[in-house]
C-alpha cells in the first residue's frame, strides 16, 4: 500500500511540475519581460549588445540573469534563471532567449526551454498570416512550421505553462512528458552489467549455445573455452544479455536454432544469394530473435515477429533543425532501420513512451566492393535510454563486452543505420557468469 501511494505521489508530482510554472519545477520570468519590454525588444541592436549583464528577480522570488548574446547575424536576449547551486546555464529548463536580426531589428525567433536538456526546445518564429511553432528534440523536428495565431506581442509576455495550455493540442507534448519513477528497472540494470564487464574477453564470433557450451557464433561449432572469462563478439554480448534475462526467471538459455532464423525474405532479391554465404543480415537476426523469444516465453506461446511488436518503426520526425541536414533523410526504411543521424531523438521518444524498454541495435554498414555497392549487419549494441535523477537524458550504451561512448558511437557511424528492437527491462535480471556455465556440467541447464 505504501508503495503504491508513493508511485501515486511520484507520478502525480512529476506530471504538474511538467505543467506548471515556477511554484512547480520552471523558473517563470514573463513578468520580467512584460517589465522590460520597451528596454529589451526595441532598442536598437548595437545598443543591445552594449548592454550590461543584469541579475533581476521575478514577481515569485525566482532570480533571472540577462545578457545579451552575439549570435552572427543575429543579436539574443538571454532571461536565464539561477540554479539551485547558485549557477546560471543558458538553456537551463526555464530559460528563454529572443533573438533579432542584427541589421533591420526584426525579431526571428524566440525559444523556450523547459527541460534540463538544452536540444530539446520549442521554437516560435514570426509568419505572415500566422506564426510558426517548432517543437525541436536532439536536433530533429517533432514538430514544424505549426501556425500560432497569438501576436508577437503576446508571446514575449507568455509563460511556459500559458505557451503549453496554448499547444497542449498542437504539439507532440507527450513527446517529452517523462516520471523518473519508470526508469528504475533500467538504471539497476545498468549498474548491474557495469559490474560484470570485468568478466567479459572479446573474442571474434565467440558466443554460447543454449547448453553454456563455448561456439562460434557463425556456425555453431565449438571453440575453445577461455577460463575465468566469458568470451563474446558483438553478436555474443547481446545473447548473453537476453540469456541472463531468460536465466534469471526459467533456468534456460536462447537456443541457437532461435537466435539464428532468417528474418528478412530476400526471395528473388539481389541480396538472396548473399545472406547465407555473407551473413549479410547475421546481426539484424540475431537482435530481432533474441528480442522475439522473449516476448514468446514471457507470453506462454511462440510469437510471431509481426504480433511481438518488437521491431522500433515509428516516423516521429519530419527533418533535422540543423539547416545542413535539412535534406536528409529521418524515417524509418523496412529491414534497414533508422538513419545514424536520427538515432539519438529516436531513443528520446522511444524512452518517453516506453520508459521500461531497452533496446538491441543492428548496424547496418556499407560495403564498397569491386563490383558494387552492397551492404552488411555485422554489429550488435544494446542501448538504455533514461532520465537520471537530475532529470536529464542520457543513453548508456554496451557492446561486445564493454561499455561504449554514445556519441563517439553515433559520429564514428554516421552515415551507417541503425536498427532497433525493444526489450523489456527487468528487476530480476542477474548476470550469466562463469560459475552459472558450469551449472550445464551439472545439469541444471536442460539439455535436449
Amino acid at each position: 500500500m505504501r508503495r503504491s501511494f508513493i508511485f501515486i505521489f511520484c507520478l502525480f508530482f512529476s506530471v504538474k511540475a511538467f505543467c506548471f510554472s515556477d511554484v512547480l519545477g520552471i523558473p517563470d520570468s514573463s513578468d520580467l519581460r512584460g517589465k522590460y519590454f520597451n528596454q529589451w525588444f526595441t532598442l536598437d541592436t548595437m545598443e543591445l549588445l552594449n548592454m550590461p549583464t543584469q541579475i533581476l528577480v521575478s514577481s515569485t522570488g525566482s532570480v533571472f540573469r540577462v545578457s545579451m548574446i552575439d549570435a552572427g547575424g543575429e543579436v539574443g536576449i538571454s532571461v536565464v534563471p539561477r540554479k539551485l547551486d547558485y549557477t546560471f546555464e543558458n538553456q537551463a529548463s526555464g530559460a528563454w532567449h529572443l533573438y533579432r536580426d542584427k541589421l533591420t531589428g526584426d525579431i526571428t525567433r524566440i525559444i523556450y526551454f523547459f527541460q534540463e536538456d538544452s536540444d530539446v526546445f520549442v521554437q516560435i518564429r514570426p509568419g505572415n498570416p500566422k506564426n510558426k511553432l517548432d517543437f525541436v528534440i536532439k536536433g530533429a523536428y517533432a514538430a514544424k512550421n505549426v501556425p500560432f495565431g497569438l501576436p508577437f506581442n503576446q508571446i514575449i509576455r507568455l509563460s511556459f505553462f500559458d505557451l503549453y495550455q496554448s499547444t497542449k493540442l498542437i504539439l507532440p507534448w507527450h513527446f517529452v512528458k517523462t516520471n523518473l519513477y519508470n526508469y528504475i528497472n533500467i538504471r539497476d540494470m545498468i549498474e548491474i552489467i557495469r559490474d560484470s564487464l570485468p568478466i567479459f574477453e572479446y573474442v571474434d564470433d565467440a558466443t554460447y549455445d543454449e547448453n553454456a557450451d563455448a561456439i562460434f557464433a557463425s556456425t555453431g561449432e565449438k571453440r575453445a573455452e577461455t577460463p575465468a572469462k566469458i568470451a563474446v563478439d558483438s553478436k555474443g554480448f547481446v545473447k548473453w544479455l537476453v540469456d541472463s534475462l531468460l536465466f534469471s526467471v526459467n533456468n534456460e538459455l536462447v537456443d541457437m536454432k532461435t537466435v539464428s532464423k532468417n528474418t528478412v525474405a530476400t526471395a528473388n532479391s539481389r541480396f538472396a544469394d548473399n545472406y547465407e554465404k555473407n551473413n549479410t543480415y547475421i546481426t539484424l537476426d540475431w537482435t530481432r530473435n533474441l528480442a522475439n523469444h522473449l516476448v514468446s516465453f514471457t507470453s506462454g506461446h511462440s510469437v510471431s515477429e509481426q504480433q511481438s511488436g518488437i521491431n522500433v518503426m515509428q516516423d516521429f520526425f519530419y527533418g533535422y533543425a540543423d539547416s545542413l541536414e535539412k535534406h536528409q533523410p529521418v524515417s524509418y526504411l523496412e529491414d534497414a532501420g533508422y538513419p545514424m543521424r536520427i538515432l539519438p531523438a529516436v531513443l528520446y521518444v522511444m524512452s518517453v513512451q516506453h520508459p521500461s524498454y531497452f533496446f538491441l541495435g543492428a548496424v547496418r554498414k556499407s560495403i564498397t566492393g569491386d563490383e558494387d555497392s552492397t551492404f552488411s549487419f555485422d554489429e550488435a549494441v544494446a542501448f538504455f535510454p533514461h532520465f537520471d535523477s537530475s532529470e536529464k537524458f542520457k543513453v548508456v550504451m554496451f557492446g561486445s563486452g564493454a561499455e561504449l561512448d554514445f556519441e563517439e558511437f553515433c559520429k564514428i557511424n554516421g552515415d551507417n543505420m541503425v536498427h532497433l528492437v525493444c526489450v523489456k527491462a527487468s528487476d530480476r535480471f542477474v548476470p550469466f557468469t562463469q560459475n552459472v556455465r558450469n551449472l550445464s556440467r551439472s545439469g541444471l541447464i536442460s539439455e535436449e
